[in-house]
């Protein structure tokens, strides 16, 4: 009965970090969608009547797939690809297939008695997409797809330097006990293994990638300015995996900590 009890408190663990995610996708995009109506990017301007006012264009978009099992990511990006410009969609599709679906829709349960089931975390998913996408004019639509993109890139490397701090605290101190960070663990499992040396490989590695990506970034104010909160939590957590120094913590290295029982001093407020 308690082996029991443990797997399903591990699989509601897993079904609200995948909640999290696309709650936290949904902040991401109105954010994103807020700076370009006022001209964050530098080339976005407010829409107003007849040119495609917020929530006016979601009806370009075809309906949500139904069912609790979930269509391949092709064809969803082909939905969504479907609201943009004839000559926009081909760059639509490649971005939601390789940056932004394959990130917001990992790791779905495969249960069909999954509560929320895939299939439901698919409608949310699309769903805030098309709010998004929707709520400006066509033509502003794939650039739109252009910053969500860079900032889910960002998303996978900055989660790389999490996990790696967290693989770095487990080899350090053992394996927490409690269940919640489970979701934590399972996505430093690829370092879990690794050697000492192994370890400041993989930190120097993921330090060149933040540098290559904030590079990248800055091509798209929209994407660096909501970026740099969370790459310079990325370079304390490479920090903390190179030293071992684990206090102060800050983002969510700092949320695992304190999860795990540890009581680190908070570097910046959130």
């Amino acid at each position: 009965m308690q082996r029991a009890s443990s797997t399903i408190r591990t699989r509601r663990n897993a079904v609200d970090a995948a909640l999290a995610r696309l709650a936290g996708a949904a902040l991401a995009a109105v954010a994103v969608s807020a700076g370009l109506a006022t001209g964050g990017c530098g080339h976005g301007h407010a829409a107003g009547p007849g040119t495609g006012a917020p929530g006016s264009g979601v009806r370009d978009f075809p309906p949500a797939p139904a069912g609790d099992l979930p269509p391949p990511i092709p064809e969803l990006a082909a939905r969504l690809a479907s609201g943009l410009p004839d000559a926009d969609r081909a760059a639509a599709r490649r971005l939601l297939v390789d940056d932004i679906l394959s990130r917001d829709l990992r790791d779905l349960p495969s249960a069909p008695t999954a509560q929320p089931s895939a299939g439901a975390i698919v409608r949310a998913a699309y769903g805030t997409l098309v709010a998004v996408l929707g709520g400006v004019p066509r033509a502003q639509r794939l650039p739109r797809l252009i910053t969500i993109a860079c900032t889910r890139r960002g998303d996978r490397v900055t989660r790389r330097a999490a996990a790696l701090a967290v693989a770095r605290y487990v080899a350090d101190r053992g394996r927490p006990g409690t269940h919640l960070v489970v979701g934590y663990l399972d996505e430093a499992q690829p370092y879990l293994d690794m050697t000492a040396e192994a370890l400041q490989a993989e930190a120097d590695r993921i330090d060149r990638d933040l540098t290559d990506y904030e590079r990248d970034a800055q091509s798209d104010r929209a994407c660096h300015d909501q970026q740099r909160r969370p790459l310079a939590q990325a370079r304390r957590a490479v920090a903390a995996a190179r030293t071992g120094a684990f206090d102060p913590a800050t983002g969510p290295f700092y949320v695992f900590l304190r999860n795990a029982g540890a009581k680190p001093r908070r570097l910046d407020p959130e």
